[in-house]
């Protein structure tokens, strides 16, 4: 066979070679049926066909633009036959070929009296790519075959919901079962290919930039993307809409409206795995092709989604898709998908454009704004790659406070609604950057124009001047409970942190100030609760004070430890101070705060006791490496023990009165 030999003599010649099968080779048509099996073998004649002639690799770059400009609400038919369109893009004779078998191939499988039916089309497709010979790793060849497949794929499913429909109206048997396993093959197939050509395409861009710097490779990963998100939210998504929507008419919602597990949520799931890809392919923060196309898709099926959530029950209001897809953690989706529509989604809301990709932000309360909003930072942060969409979207949400905010009071039954605004997620998300304080401060310090720093755009100060701003933002009881969930979060992990837990141990300082000022004048209970809970971050601090020495050596159990943890006990110290010297005025009172202001009060005492005991260790300590003795030379920074001893006397003397 040679490029030169019509389309339609190729597809049937190769149908005769595989299947040793008397078939004409001009009249190929819907109404010729060929014997044996050949009817199972379409694809893998196209596959000849395309090995034979193979495509120039400019035809994806003109595809794409095709694709994405002048074809919004193109069908299946004009989908085939965007193939044929602008051929001149190219001399490539075997191009050309290639696109007009496939217009032939369109023949044969749209009319209505095709030898093909649905199921058997869409078994036909699996078939071909599950069980290839070979694993068309070369690019051209596996791109060709993935649209051609996603194509015929979106086909079986909008044939067989207008056949149904049909045999509906003649009182016809249906298997209904087949039409559910089709959706679940369809998505299935669609997700394995695109995660393999996905992978194909990024490992074939990167090879090919790097052995040719400053080409401008028309097949890129953000190209593929693009074309896949078309396929699925053009084709595919709408047909499976449409054809789940028949099944629920009919009763038939068994495994398929449970949002988290069900049918639907793998056709919904698949958006954000879409986004997910073309966020990784192109890291800009820029909203693109599938951006749009996944955000039109969303609001276009707000209403197949509202029937599926109500599914069996009263009509009532609940999240739109959209709210959906940003607010709980589905199994089916995709997290960085999710939180990348997030991070648009609250762009588009503090900063509205001219782009009508993102409806315009509904009323919404700046409490459900956060809601949908800050869970998806921490998701950002935790990833390397994405790193600037966390601080980008923590600046956001620091910056637009009269827009979003936690909440200021009150609890949520919705477990999702209430972790947004709870004290776990801010310590998840304050410990993440603090940790990334340090990455950064250390590239910093070693390399000044560190890549890392230059991607990330925000120094080691920028991000700890947003840990606080952040932290800022939640009431005072949601502050201190954070504090603390992160001060163990801090003393568990490896001693790398210890050097920021001064830091957040400093945070604590100003709340500590303010229950104080309000107690010189009038004391409420809730004001000494709050005054509980910061004794709850600097409790275990303090009881670490008995774990510094034993008795069997004036050196500290572990020194290197000890001088690490020298700044925090000095914040604990000044901590301790605050505390004695605004619940003095009320330790003796007999108002309904004397209990709790009791509790405080025998606290103090017994943190007496342990820092006593400390400071006479600590002094013996400090005359052994005054000394200077070869058996006891001090370690580097023993220095400042004199400081630690001067702040430890400092509130052994309040403590005890003698100040």
């Amino acid at each position: 066979m040679t490029a030169h030999v019509l389309p339609d003599e190729m597809i049937a010649n190769v149908l005769h070679t595989l299947n040793n099968a008397n078939v004409s080779p001009l009249p190929i048509s819907c109404k010729t049926k060929p014997t044996g099996s050949a009817k199972w073998d379409l694809l893998q004649s196209c596959e000849e066909l395309h090995r034979t002639v193979p495509t120039h690799h400019n035809f994806f770059a003109s595809l794409l633009e095709l694709f994405l400009s002048g074809h919004d609400d193109m069908n299946l038919s004009d989908a085939f036959r965007v193939f044929n369109v602008e051929t001149t893009v190219t001399n490539d004779e075997g191009m050309v070929s290639w696109i007009q078998g496939l217009s032939v191939l369109h023949s044969i499988i749209s009319s209505e009296d095709t030898i093909l039916a649905p199921h058997e089309l869409l078994t036909t497709v699996k078939d071909s790519y599950y069980c290839r010979d070979d694993d068309e790793r070369d690019l051209p060849t596996f791109d060709s075959m993935f649209i051609l497949r996603s194509l015929l794929s979106a086909h079986a499913i909008q044939s067989v919901e207008s056949r149904t429909r049909h045999s509906l109206q003649h009182s016809e048997t249906i298997r209904w079962r087949r039409l559910k396993s089709m959706v679940e093959d369809t998505i299935a197939l669609f997700q394995r290919m695109l995660f393999e050509g996905f992978e194909i395409v990024n490992d074939s861009f990167e090879n090919d930039t790097q052995s040719q710097p400053g080409k401008d490779y028309p097949t890129k990963p953000t190209y593929f993307i693009s074309i896949a998100s078309w396929i699925y939210t053009k084709q595919i998504f709408p047909a499976c809409e449409a054809l789940v929507s028949l099944l629920l008419e009919e009763d038939h919602e068994d495994g398929i409206v449970n949002l988290k597990d069900g049918l639907v949520a793998k056709v919904f799931g698949m958006l954000t795995t879409l986004v997910a890809l073309e966020c990784r392919s192109t890291p800009s923060g820029d909203l693109n092709n599938t951006d749009r196309l996944v955000f039109a898709a969303i609001t276009a099926s707000e209403q197949f989604f509202s029937y599926v959530r109500s599914y069996g029950e009263p009509q009532e209001s609940g999240p739109s898709l959209e709210e959906d897809l940003l607010l709980y953690d589905r199994p089916q989706c995709n997290k960085l998908g999710q939180a990348a529509l997030a991070f648009f989604k609250l762009r588009s809301q503090l900063y509205p454009s001219n782009d009508a990709a993102i409806p315009f932000p509904s009323p919404l309360s700046a409490e459900h704004r956060w809601t949908l909003s800050f869970p998806h930072v921490i998701t950002f942060l935790a990833d390397d790659s994405h790193v600037k969409f966390g601080f980008d979207m923590l600046q956001m949400l620091v910056n637009g406070t009269h827009f979003i905010q936690p909440a200021q009071y009150g609890t949520y039954s919705n477990s999702a609604l209430q972790r947004a605004h709870s004290s776990e997620l801010l310590a998840q998300t304050l410990h993440t950057l603090l940790s990334l304080v340090l990455r950064i401060s250390a590239l910093e310090a070693t390399m000044p124009n560190s890549s890392y720093s230059s991607v990330v755009k925000y120094s080691s100060l920028q991000v700890m001047s947003l840990a606080q701003s952040l932290k800022a933002l939640y009431i005072t009881n949601v502050q201190v409970q954070a504090i603390a969930e992160v001060s163990q979060m801090i003393r568990d992990s490896d001693q790398g942190l210890i050097a920021l837990l001064p830091k957040v141990l400093d945070w604590v300082r100003p709340v500590v100030m303010g229950i104080c000022n309000k107690c010189k004048d009038s004391c409420q209970n809730s004001d000494l609760i709050l005054l509980c809970e910061v004794i709850r971050v600097l409790d275990p601090i303090l009881k670490g004070l008995e774990e510094v020495f034993d008795d069997s050596s004036t050196l500290p159990k572990n020194i290197p430890a000890f001088l690490s943890m020298i700044e925090a006990y000095t914040a604990l110290f000044s901590s301790l101070r605050a505390i004695h010297t605004g619940t003095a005025p009320i330790i003796n009172t007999t108002n309904d705060v004397a209990e709790c202001a009791q509790l405080i009060s025998e606290w103090l005492s017994q943190s007496l006791d342990r820092l006593i005991l400390f400071k006479e260790r600590l002094e013996k300590l400090i005359d052994l490496w005054s000394a200077g003795t070869e058996a006891s030379s001090p370690p580097p920074g023993h220095h400042r023990c004199l400081l630690l001893h001067y702040h430890l006397e400092e509130v052994v003397l309040k403590l005890s009165g003698e100040d």
